[in-house]
């Protein structure tokens, strides 16, 4: 019942609703208080109406949307209410409006670290889960105003690293630009992702990028320092080094080397050959897939 008033921002029939439906104890008694406190407008009335809103974010999120408009209304300096928005946004899968909502809710509070360590922790699930390579006239906004607030956060607090770091951030656009089309600029993030940190991720997209416009040299010199970096041990390290090797192998064969190129399949097949034991399942069937590819490159 206190929704339908709520979301309209009509808090004062919504106390009056609530108040005809008779028990006003427990669960009752608190929304009216809250009600009540969220109708002042004094340092009582913002996080009284910020507790509202937050109730309904995954229930009803058009219901704490509207709260959180009337937030901002009535208390314009507050950054409890676009960060409010920015998590409705999240919930609805909008982006470009969480990310804004956050530079805005980071404006307001420039000093309060958990609303910087918030947006960049949504940023990070945001590229865990593809969303960075959606729309790349999209990503690139996204990308401007994380790495203005990362850049903002470590001048802050140095010593206290954040959930998101400048060259994953780099990392994620660079692959939204190659998903795109656009080599000039997909080369461009990738290598200021690298110049920020050296991470095994970046070469590999990076020699994915060389060896799909025919620059086979310098996609394998990538896929080398990538295999340099390989550090887990057991199967996963091995598998993750039969993939780069036979990378390695087609980024040769680009380049003219077919002796080097098939040296390295063979490698690679060594190493599948060694791990098919190793594995069941639907597992098997990718080891079985890496294999059938390379004999096929062996002309087998």
């Amino acid at each position: 019942m206190a929704a339908v008033y709520e979301r309209h921002g009509d808090l004062h029939s919504a106390i009056e609703h609530v108040q005809r439906m008779g028990d006003q104890s427990g669960v009752e008694q608190r929304l009216l208080q809250l009600l009540e406190r969220a109708r002042e407008n004094n340092e009582g009335g913002a996080p009284s109406l910020s507790e509202l809103a937050q109730g309904f974010v995954r229930a009803r999120p058009n219901v704490s949307e509207a709260v959180c408009r009337l937030g901002i209304r009535r208390f314009p300096d507050d950054a409890r209410f676009p960060v409010c928005l920015a998590r409705v946004a999240m919930e609805q899968n909008e982006v470009g409006a969480a990310t804004a909502w956050y530079a805005e809710a980071v404006r307001l509070a420039p000093d309060d670290r958990e609303v910087y360590d918030e947006a960049l922790g949504q940023l990070d699930s945001m590229m865990e889960e593809g969303l960075f390579e959606a729309d790349v006239s999209q990503s690139r906004v996204i990308a401007r105003h994380a790495l203005e607030m990362l850049e903002e956060r470590q001048r802050r607090w140095p010593d206290r690293a954040p959930s998101v770091s400048r060259s994953e951030l780099l990392l994620q656009l660079g692959r939204a630009e190659m998903s795109a089309g656009n080599v000039a600029e997909a080369r461009e993030r990738l290598e200021a992702s690298l110049a920020a940190d050296e991470t095994r991720e970046a070469h590999i997209q990076l020699g994915l990028l060389l060896e799909r416009v025919g620059q086979g040299e310098d996609s394998a010199r990538h896929y080398r320092a990538a295999l340099d970096l390989i550090t887990e041990s057991g199967p996963e390290g091995a598998a993750e080094r039969a993939e780069l090797l036979e990378h390695l192998g087609d980024a040769q064969r680009i380049a003219g080397d077919e002796r080097q190129a098939e040296r390295m399949y063979r490698q690679s097949l060594a190493l599948w050959n060694d791990l098919i034991e190793q594995v069941r399942g639907p597992r098997r069937s990718v080891v079985e897939v890496r294999r059938g590819v390379l004999h096929s490159r062996l002309g087998n």
